[in-house]
């Protein structure tokens, strides 16, 4: 699924909500697995956005069962609550595909799911942006024949009906000064592109336009971090220069802010989060050099030291986990991943160890369910011994559940009775 078309499909407000905020996971699960800024490129940017391949039938999932729960899922959501949706309308189309799909027709269901978002987009005025509309609403009705030669031509169609519907949009939005100046000037740009029939230039200009926008309206029309440097990648599109790089950087730059904002959200009660904070402060200093690998590197190894010092104490650090949390402090600073690790590691091995002693000692005091309880420390011990310290963690947590208070190495009230 392309940006724009994701848009185009989830055009009204709560959708269009949606959209974005599954779009802005995706993007910080990409973040994740990006060593350098260069390798984020418009075409992982689309590859984001799986969904609407599966409606367009340009990038197929692996199976049709897969296409079948992707093409159920939008075409849900755009049917919304009418009951009787009126003939050709958003919610008319989608019923269309729903049916479809019902009879296994992904095919029809997809040109239906595309004619709905078109209407959708256009607040019902299709016919404007699409010549082929009355033809195309055949074939979904099943009064005219669809063979697989219509299928190509369908989709280039609707893909240019539906950029220019969002064109439409783009151009009302309540931008003032240079940004309604920025966007009006890039969306003629494309349109000057679809009529002289270069649509990927004109895709790709109103991709970054849509991204822009989109992130725009998240935060009240107002600059956010990155901006500056999209608005300069949008306005060297639209006057035929290469802006992908420069667009790249401000996407990476706003991603990075919103992560940092989060992990200082997480750890905002924290006695012991001075450490945090000037590391994010020293990542946030690299990202504005245009260091975005050192920075997300660092920004990472902050995310999982958080994590150690969740479970080992955020108001002080036990002593045997001194050395360990130095360790992972020290090669935070330096931004030595390979030293972070092996100290994170052995933090991990640490806390592990530690509670399943704590809570081995507490099973041999209580009869019932011991068996079952030892068995349980043994696989947590085993998969901290594989390094799966997320699974052991999680396995230790129910047997402290499972002991209340005293699982958590609390005292129990006298009158406490073991369940």
């Amino acid at each position: 699924q392309d940006h724009l078309r994701q848009v185009a499909g989830d055009i009204r407000d709560e959708t269009l909500r949606r959209a974005y905020t599954k779009l802005h996971r995706d993007l910080e699960r990409l973040l994740k697995k990006l060593e350098e800024t260069k390798k984020m490129n418009l075409e992982e940017l689309r590859q984001i956005a799986a969904r609407y391949y599966a409606l367009t039938g340009t990038e197929e999932p692996k199976t049709e069962p897969e296409s079948a729960r992707e093409l159920l899922e939008v075409a849900t959501t755009l049917r919304g609550k009418t009951r009787q949706p009126k003939q050709e309308s958003t919610e008319w189309f989608a019923q269309q595909a729903i049916d479809a799909l019902q009879r296994g027709r992904n095919d029809i269901a997809r040109l239906a799911i595309l004619m709905a978002s078109l209407q959708d987009a256009s607040k019902g005025k299709g016919r404007e942006h699409l010549a082929s509309f009355n033809e195309i609403t055949q074939v979904i009705s099943g009064s005219m024949r669809y063979t697989p030669g219509m299928a190509s031509r369908y989709a280039r169609s609707l893909e240019v009906a539906l950029m220019d519907a969002e064109m439409d949009k783009a151009e009302k939005l309540p931008l003032k000064g240079k940004k309604k100046e920025l966007v009006a000037d890039a969306v003629q740009a494309a349109r000057r592109n679809l009529r002289a029939g270069k649509i990927d230039e004109a895709k790709k200009l109103f991709e970054m336009v849509a991204v822009y926008i989109a992130l725009l309206q998240e935060n009240k029309f107002k600059d956010f971090e990155g901006s500056a440097e999209m608005e300069e990648a949008i306005a060297l599109e639209t006057g035929d220069k290469q802006g992908t790089k420069t667009f790249q950087s401000g996407l990476a730059l706003f991603e990075f802010r919103k992560a940092a904002d989060q992990l200082r959200s997480e750890t905002r009660t924290w006695g012991n989060r001075r450490f945090i904070d000037e590391q994010l402060k020293a990542a946030e200093e690299l990202a504005r050099q245009g260091k975005i690998g050192k920075a997300r590197q660092t920004l990472t190894m902050l995310v999982m030291y958080a994590q150690s010092i969740q479970k080992i104490g955020t108001r002080k650090v036990p002593a045997e986990f001194e050395q360990t949390v130095a360790g992972m402090e020290a090669a935070i600073v330096k931004v030595d991943e390979k030293a972070f690790m092996a100290n994170y590691n052995a933090a991990q091995n640490a806390y592990v160890d530690g509670a399943a002693t704590r809570l081995g000692k507490l099973a041999e005091k209580r009869a019932e369910g011991k068996e079952t309880i030892v068995q349980a420390i043994n696989a947590a011990r085993e998969r901290a011994g594989n390094g799966d310290f997320a699974g052991a963690t999680r396995l230790l947590g129910y047997v402290e559940d499972y002991y209340g208070q005293a699982g958590k190495g609390k005292s129990e009230a006298p009158s406490r009775k073991q369940d």
